[in-house]
């Protein structure tokens, strides 16, 4: 896998949102290893459009809901992986498919070069130190697809939300917040 580089190294920069609760499908679909949605919901809306937009080369940061090996357990933007090929219907259902049992067909998007970041960030830790920006964002210029967003005076994820398109002023903030510079990733 490539540094993590830059924002403008990729063609478009994405957030996958999810939770180890599900094995994130089981053998064959891990997390890290792709990207997989129902192609509509249970009401047969296109809720999952985004995941047709993912190319290769394209980064995807992940943000994951687990028991961390220090007792917590939160959500956190753990790691990075890049799209090897773009979304494809498959009919088959995953392993474990949690709650999108009995949606198919889904969406697949396999990835590589999954990496770790040096370090784990809890999505609260992010928010309570880069909230301001992350509400500049949303509020001045209304991302669609955006992970965040606002909720009385507190920022939090999207609720619902699986994949998420990444703002270049978010990107940088995940670097800042995460301590990553071109030298050490």
């Amino acid at each position: 896998m490539r540094s993590f580089g830059t924002f403008s190294d990729y063609g478009a920069v994405f957030v996958e949102i999810t939770k180890s609760n599900h094995r994130h499908g089981g053998q064959g679909w891990e997390f890290g290893t792709c990207l997989w949605s129902p192609s509509l919901n249970r009401a047969g809306n296109d809720r999952y459009a985004l995941m047709r937009e993912p190319q290769q080369g394209d980064l995807v940061i992940h943000i994951y809901r687990d028991a961390w090996p220090d007792s917590a357990i939160e959500s956190r933007i753990c790691g990075y992986s890049c799209v090897q090929s773009s979304a494809r219907m498959v009919e088959i259902e995953p392993p474990a498919p949690g709650d999108w049992a009995g949606m198919s067909p889904y969406y697949r998007i396999d990835l590589i070069g999954y990496g770790d970041f040096p370090r784990t960030l809890s999505v609260r830790r992010f928010l309570e130190t880069h909230g301001e920006g992350v509400r500049r964002e949303i509020l001045d210029n209304r991302p669609k697809y955006f992970p965040f967003t606002t909720h009385g005076d507190s920022l939090r994820t999207v609720q619902g939300i699986y994949l998420s398109r990444c703002t270049e002023n978010l990107f940088t903030a995940i670097r800042h917040a995460l301590g990553i510079d071109q030298k050490n990733l």
